[in-house]
C-alpha cells in the first residue's frame, strides 16, 4: 500500500508531499518498489520521477540508493533514462547521465538512449553527450548500435538536422 502511494503522490506532481512519504518509508524499503498498474509495469519511483521530470526527486532518489539504470521488469527493458528522454525533460536527462547512467543500455528493440533521443531532437543529443563527457570510442559505439530493424539512430531522426549531427559523429 506505500509502494501504491508513493506511485500516486509522484505521477500526480505532489512532489513535496512524496518527499515527506518517501522519507518516512524509506527505511522500510529495502528494494525499490516496482509499479503492477497496467501501462506501468515494472515501473521504479525513479522511471516515474524521469517522466514527471523533477531534478530534485531523480536526484533524491539515487541519493537514497535507488540504482540509477534499473529496466523495467515488462518486455521493454526500458530504463529511467529512456523515459526521461522519451517525455523531453532534458534537465532530468543530463541529471541522470551525471548520476551514472549508461546510455548505451539497450531496450527490447536494441535502441539506446541515442536511438530515442534522435526521435525528440537535437537538444536532446546534444545534451547526452555534453553530459556523459564521453570519449570518441564511446561516442562511436552509441551512433553506430542498430537497433532489431538494422537502422542506425541517423534512420530514425526526427528531422535532417539531427541526422547529419549523427551521421557526423558516425562518419567521421
Amino acid at each position: 500500500k506505500t509502494s501504491l502511494t508513493l506511485f500516486a503522490l509522484l505521477e500526480g506532481g505532489f512532489v513535496k508531499r512524496f518527499i515527506k512519504a518517501f522519507a518516512a518509508a524509506a527505511p522500510d524499503m529495502i528494494r525499490p518498489p516496482r509499479d503492477s498498474r497496467p501501462g506501468f509495469e515494472g515501473w521504479t519511483l525513479l522511471h516515474h520521477a524521469a517522466m514527471l521530470g523533477d531534478v530534485k526527486v531523480t536526484a533524491l532518489l539515487v541519493q537514497k540508493g535507488h540504482a540509477v539504470d534499473l529496466v523495467d521488469s515488462s518486455l521493454s527493458l526500458i530504463t529511467p533514462l529512456m523515459i526521461a528522454i522519451k517525455f523531453d525533460r532534458v534537465a532530468v536527462v543530463k541529471e541522470l547521465v551525471s548520476l551514472g547512467a549508461d546510455s548505451s543500455i539497450c531496450d527490447m528493440c536494441g535502441e539506446n538512449a541515442i536511438h530515442y533521443a534522435a526521435r525528440v531532437s537535437g537538444t536532446m543529443v546534444k545534451a547526452i553527450m555534453s553530459a556523459g563527457n564521453y570519449s570518441k570510442d564511446h561516442i562511436l559505439s552509441l551512433v553506430t548500435t542498430t537497433n532489431c530493424k538494422r537502422k542506425f539512430p541517423e534512420d530514425i531522426a526526427a528531422n535532417d538536422l539531427i541526422k547529419e549531427t549523427l551521421v557526423h559523429f558516425r562518419v567521421f
